[in-house]
């Protein structure tokens, strides 16, 4: 018996699992392919939605990848893992979060099978880390430049991003990102870059999900410091505070010590008297709104009341930078400097009430730099729902205007690479052929999916697509339209995702792919437990 043949629990403690070469590649895969599995049925148009009841009874309906499996209450490692990488193709892409977990979960399938029949994981770990490498040649070579000024086809990539949600707005919402993305997107360098953080979604229950609006301006989940300030202002002068309006604190820990009712009073009006003073330099300068990130004391707020000012407090850091570039403000942190050019401009400042809540809005900004998307719905689980296919679908564009490059979807692209891959295999000997041939079967698990969630059989369907990429001189653009339930062209059709999110999808299913394919050993350390000394000395 070799050293390495010998009980581990010689050197382990009692309370520690082990699993070992194939039982831990088998055990990762299977938990890995069972999350995909789960994925899966919510893909495409005619995906299904999954009801999910948190630990404190909080209902979520959604078919959001990212959602999904952020909520899934799971204790497998594995399952932790594909959260992890989820959240970042949801960081780094913003869209495409059901379909890396397919790769990913397909690719993995494909393995098991292979190493069921003998071919060692160090052999399927280079095979697909070529196939990756030809996998994303091929999607370069199949995507399709795009004009930026070309609305009709921005609106068809947001549409896609949107289809079979369940919101039933997608024209509207359609009409909304491309307007705010437009509005937001700056050239920098020849370059057209879009800073998402500009726009604000603020969701409110009530009212219908067509209700939903672009605000050029902002609107803030906040409300007036005082009742007896004004609720409205037109032509508003906005004054953008960041420390609080109040007299000036002695240093230290001085304190004032006063014995005469008179000079008590003289105090007052002398600390009354600088606080108006302050109060009185944004008055000259015409300001009739101030948002501040922190305080008014009750002098200012009584004397901001009297002079007809709407003034609202502690408004969180990220809104007061909104608010500042939708009106063309600067924030004032000195009120020994303030000057004209520090102030914003817009037509309406409003509070309004919306069931329960109070909200501000400032409209009519003139060229705003920041906006705010404005979500309605008459349930909780709508507006949760729409805000996700709102920034999804803004995503989208932000990917489409920054790189002007799309790929045609339905499954259309995935079943090219498929192919093309195929092809390629054959140059491989051995092994590695297999490899990558598993690799390239992998990948028309998209098609497969989208013709299974609209309740055909894939073996009917997959054949014919097959053949349409191969003898169709446009194949390259021949996908699965679910709605049909046909095989046709999805450029034609205005089908189209986004080059960026497909391109992370594919490299990052296959790090964590060969991540995973890569351990043999899984030690699982459960919590410590009490041991007396003898149990100690028979470990």
């Amino acid at each position: 018996m070799s050293i390495s043949d010998r009980p581990y629990k010689t050197i382990l403690k009692r309370n520690v699992d082990r699993l070992k070469d194939a039982d831990a590649r088998e055990t990762n895969i299977i938990a890995a392919c069972i999350m995909a599995e789960v994925i899966r049925t919510t893909f495409g148009p005619l995906g299904m939605d999954k009801m999910i009841i948190d630990p404190v009874d909080e209902i979520i309906i959604t078919n959001d990848g990212a959602t999904i499996v952020k909520n899934f209450d799971v204790r497998h490692p594995m399952a932790k893992m594909l959260d992890m990488l989820v959240r970042a193709q949801d960081d780094e892409t913003g869209d495409g979060t059901k379909t890396v977990v397919i790769y990913l979960g397909e690719l993995l399938r494909k393995a098991l099978e292979l190493m069921d029949n003998g071919v060692a994981p160090s052999i399927i770990i280079k095979g697909y880390q070529k196939a990756t490498e030809y996998a994303c040649e091929i999607l370069t070579e199949n995507i399709i430049e795009i004009d930026p000024n070309d609305d009709a086809l921005l609106r068809n990539i947001a549409k896609t991003a949107m289809l079979g949600k369940t919101i039933s707005a997608v024209e509207h919402f359609t009409d909304i990102a491309l307007r705010a993305v437009k509005q937001i997107s700056e050239l920098k360098n020849g370059n057209i870059k879009v800073n998402l953080k500009k726009i604000a979604i603020l969701a409110k229950q009530g009212e219908s999900i067509f209700d939903s609006e672009l605000i050029n301006g902002m609107a803030i989940d906040k409300e007036v410091s005082r009742d007896d300030m004004p609720k409205k202002v037109e032509n508003a002068t906005i004054a953008i505070v960041g420390p609080s309006i109040e007299s000036k604190k002695p240093k230290l820990d001085s304190k004032i010590s006063i014995h005469d009712p008179f000079l008590m009073d003289q105090f007052k009006v002398q600390e009354r008297k600088i606080i108006r003073d302050v109060l009185d330099k944004f008055l000259n300068l015409g300001v009739n709104v101030i948002f501040s990130r922190r305080d008014f004391n009750e002098e200012a707020q009584i004397y901001l009341s009297l002079n007809n000012v709407l003034a609202a407090q502690f408004v969180r850091g990220w809104d007061l930078e909104k608010i500042a570039d939708a009106i063309g403000a600067q924030l004032i942190t000195d009120f020994e400097d303030i000057k004209p050019e520090y102030l914003g401009f817009a037509e309406v400042v409003e509070e309004v009430k919306i069931g329960k809540d109070k909200v501000i809005f400032i409209r009519g900004c003139k060229d705003p730099k920041a906006l705010c998307i404005f979500i309605r719905g008459g349930t909780e689980h709508i507006i949760y729902e729409a805000e996700r296919r709102m920034n999804d679908a803004l995503c989208v564009l932000r990917n489409a205007l920054e790189d002007k490059k799309i790929v045609v979807g339905g499954g259309a692209v995935e079943m090219e690479i498929a192919l093309k891959l195929k092809k390629l295999a054959t140059r491989f000997s051995g092994k590695e052929q297999l490899a990558i041939k598993a690799y390239a079967e992998a990948f028309e698990v998209i098609p497969r999916t989208l013709i299974e969630n609209a309740g055909l059989n894939p073996i009917d369907i997959l054949p014919q697509l097959r053949e349409a990429h191969v003898k169709d001189p446009q194949g390259k653009w021949i996908g699965f339209d679910s709605f049909t339930q046909k095989i046709q062209n999805m450029y034609a059709l205005g089908i189209f995702d986004s080059y960026r999110v497909k391109l992370h999808a594919l490299k990052a299913a296959d790090e964590i792919a060969r991540q995973i394919l890569n351990i043999d050993d899984v030690i699982h350390a459960k919590p410590a437990e009490y041991e007396t000394p003898e149990e100690e000395e028979n470990i």
